[in-house]
């Protein structure tokens, strides 16, 4: 994890076994960026995956880029004012 000056950012590794039915369980490997914004609009989340290929059990799946952006209203309602205030949003 680091601090920037547009706020935290994190990059690991997500890992996930899957398990078909008797079958032999499928470990998948894939880099994952967050980042939270620290100013500006409310912006709660940003998750970015790169493509993803399994072969599982005869299933062919392709995941293309995936960018993820969460954001807040401040008087949105209840979770909009949730979360602008737990990403630092007053």
């Amino acid at each position: 994890m680091a601090s920037t000056a547009r706020g935290p950012r994190a990059s690991a590794t997500a890992t996930a076994t899957l398990r078909g039915l008797g079958g032999m369980p499928t470990t998948v490997k894939q880099k994952v960026n967050l980042a939270v914004a620290k100013k500006g609009s409310c912006n709660v989340l940003t998750l970015t995956l790169d493509t993803l290929d399994l072969k599982l059990l005869g299933l062919d799946v392709h995941l293309d880029k995936v960018d993820l952006r969460v954001t807040g209203k401040r008087q949105g309602g209840v979770l909009g004012k949730l979360f602008c205030q737990l990403a630092g949003r007053r």
